[in-house]
């Protein structure tokens, strides 16, 4: 199996997105995969222009010169898509949407229903199926759903099967393995188990879902030491020596 890694972060390999991804592409190498990972905020991808000329004037070719072109081609031999990234502002962040965005050029511009929805036609024989991983600083679960209910749809819009996303709320915590390295073990454990099943499986469990997802801290813990942190990093700026 080949796998295409996306990680949408700004922060690209310092980010908690990362720190998912990490072990989960690591089970995936057990699990038999060849995975190539690309981190969007080292690559020049333009916002879509919404010509249309990647429809009419350069079929299934995008216009702009960018890496975009490049990225494609590696998606259309993949039999996988990870996508992963964080929650800003509630949903996808800029580089993952611009990523998404500019995939416009594997549809055909003709219209059909499926699924009881107006949809564009797939251009290329077929999308890989994708799974996504989530991460945001706010204590609640429920903070990621807009995040995922964009990849599912964006999924019905490429015709691809959606196999589920990995959720991990409060990511800054993972950061503080110093203080809490068991429970943070146990989640990342948890992700390198996803990767290997999904790839040698099919398919990731809730059971493993929910131990990524998993508390191990009170909220108003979290949001005390958050706070904490933030205090510290403005007295630093605020202060330089």
């Amino acid at each position: 199996m080949k796998i295409l890694a996306i990680n949408s972060s700004s922060h690209g390999t310092k980010g908690a997105t990362q720190l998912i991804l990490n072990p989960f592409l690591e089970g995936a190498r057990k699990g038999g995969a060849d995975v190539d990972t690309v981190f969007l905020n080292k690559l020049n991808i333009k916002p879509c222009l919404g010509c249309s000329k990647c429809w009419v004037k350069t079929p299934g070719f995008c216009v702009q010169e960018d890496d975009m072109g490049d990225l494609i081609e590696k998606l259309k031999t993949s039999d996988l898509l990870i996508f992963a990234g964080p929650v800003y502002v509630d949903g996808i962040s800029g580089h993952g949407k611009l990523f998404l965005d500019r995939l416009l050029p594997l549809m055909d511009c003709h219209l059909m229903v499926k699924d009881g929805n107006t949809r564009h036609a797939l251009r290329i024989p077929k999308f890989p199926p994708v799974f996504g991983i989530v991460t945001c600083g706010f204590y609640e679960k429920d903070n990621t759903y807009i995040w995922e209910e964009h990849l599912k749809r964006a999924c019905k819009n490429f015709s691809t099967e959606y196999m589920g996303t990995l959720i991990r709320p409060s990511s800054h915590i993972l950061f503080w393995k110093k203080d809490y390295e068991e429970a943070i073990g146990v989640i990342l454990k948890a992700a390198y188990q996803a990767g290997e099943d999904l790839v040698s499986k099919g398919r990731v469990s809730m059971d493993i879902v929910d131990k990524v997802a998993g508390d191990f801290l009170s909220r108003d813990e979290v949001i005390r030491l958050s706070n904490a942190a933030w205090d510290k990093q403005l007295r630093r700026a605020q202060n330089p020596r």
